[in-house]
């Protein structure tokens, strides 16, 4: 039976690809679907012809002093929490309300804690999104920290350390999410835990949308949890099927580029990183492509070299002979899916996990931004260009992620809850 799905979506293209891949399958399934988002993102979301509706706070204005904070390795993510997010909790669940009181079931984006009281109020179903295992804070298979880089050298400790390190962790932001507890109070809700850990958590369905490639479902995951796979959507435009004709004549000219690229959050920033890959090719002699947002290049360019605002990732990565991104989950989903071997320069929040997590998969190396230099960005490029085990590691990868269906899978597991007649059901297939 056809319902009313209310998607909401918080963060860069990265968490807005996904949520809208999987509102055109649901509504291609039948169903009517809305995403609430930021205005930013109001055509690009209408031109798919899904439902619309404002979702604050509104700061992503694509300010460049805005991103800088918030990519600051050590304060960032905690700033996004307290400055940007949870003083807004009262204002996010006003604007919502009447739109959940419409709906038949709920797909929260992690990061709006309005959601999963308001589905609490309204008796609504619901499921949680995570796009990376970043937020899960296992202990069995714990992430790299941003903040504590070397986390990454403590991933084999034993879980009976993450518990405590965990713990000590929740301790200290216990207090953060105040205007979430306060919002609870004022509809009459007992506290349900803090809503940075557990309390994110749907108990009908939490949906893992990445590859068990990524990360093996774990004990301490939370209960009706489904690895679905990657979900792919990333149409630039509403008539785009094709590179445009320049990047096309360029591939067809010679070997494969190296391509360059910091996705469309991290390329907000102050950052020498293209000036600095546009020496490293210079030195190594090969081809690339530059993915650069805004940014105009200050070095000359050769022949060998091609710059781009913005491209679809699933139609250009393909032809590269090695990516060198962010490491978002968004951009290094498409690079496994290319099956090409990675240089992850990762900036904050998941991104040096993602890259540790490809690094021990072996299709990728990884370079800090503060160490990413011509030198070392020519001694890991030639690595991987020339060392075949990346390049077949990085095939293997591909063809497992090509086969996944996360899309079909999500949305079965969606169409599941709707379905049951007891929504407070045990899956027999959790973490599947």
């Amino acid at each position: 039976m056809p319902r009313h799905i209310v998607i909401t979506v918080f963060g860069s293209l990265g968490d807005l690809h996904p949520m809208m891949a999987l509102g055109i399958e649901l509504q291609a399934r039948g169903h009517r679907v809305t995403l609430a988002a930021s205005q930013v993102y109001r055509e690009k979301i209408l031109s798919e012809n899904l439902g619309f509706m404002p979702l604050g706070p509104e700061f992503i204005a694509y300010e460049r002093a805005v991103y800088d904070e918030l990519f600051d390795r050590f304060r960032g993510p905690e700033l996004l929490v307290r400055k940007y997010l949870l003083p807004y909790v009262k204002q996010t669940a006003d604007s919502l309300r009447p739109l959940l009181e419409n709906a038949d079931f709920l797909l929260n984006s992690p990061t709006v804690y309005a959601g999963p009281v308001l589905a609490e109020v309204l008796k609504l179903p619901w499921a949680s999104v995570a796009l990376q295992p970043f937020g899960y804070f296992s202990a069995y298979d714990p992430p790299v920290l941003p903040q504590l880089p070397i986390t990454e050298q403590w991933y084999h400790f034993p879980p009976v350390f993450w518990k405590v390190f965990w713990g000590l962790l929740k301790g200290v932001s216990g207090f953060w999410p105040q205007s979430v507890y306060d919002l609870r109070r004022e509809y009459g809700l007992p506290s349900r835990g803090n809503p940075i850990f557990e309390g994110q958590y749907s108990p009908y369905l939490n949906l893992a949308l990445f590859s068990p490639l990524v990360a093996a479902c774990q004990p301490d995951w939370p209960k009706h949890t489904q690895t679905t796979g990657f979900v792919f959507y990333d149409r630039m435009k509403e008539d785009e099927t094709t590179l445009p004709e320049p990047v096309r004549a360029f591939l067809a000219s010679g070997e494969p580029p190296v391509v360059f690229t910091l996705g469309s959050s991290v390329v907000q920033t102050s950052t020498d990183f293209f000036e600095t890959s546009i020496k490293a090719v210079k030195a190594l002699g090969c081809r690339a492509i530059f993915v650069a947002g805004e940014h105009q290049p200050q070095s000359a360019l050769t022949e060998r070299m091609l710059w781009w605002d913005a491209l679809p990732y699933s139609q250009l990565f393909p032809h590269a002979s090695v990516i060198v991104h962010q490491g978002g989950m968004g951009t290094t989903a498409q690079a496994m899916r290319a099956g090409k071997p990675m240089l992850i320069v990762p900036h904050g929040f998941d991104q040096p996990d993602n890259a540790a997590r490809l690094k021990r998969l072996g299709v990728s190396q990884t370079i800090h931004p503060e160490h990413y230099r011509e030198s070392t960005a020519v001694q890991a490029l030639e690595t991987l260009l020339h060392d075949l085990a990346y390049r077949e590691k990085a095939d293997a990868v591909g063809q497992t992620i090509q086969q996944e269906n996360g899309l079909v899978k999500a949305c079965d597991a969606i169409e599941q809850v709707l379905n049951k007649a007891d929504i407070h059901l045990n899956f027999a297939q959790d973490c599947k």
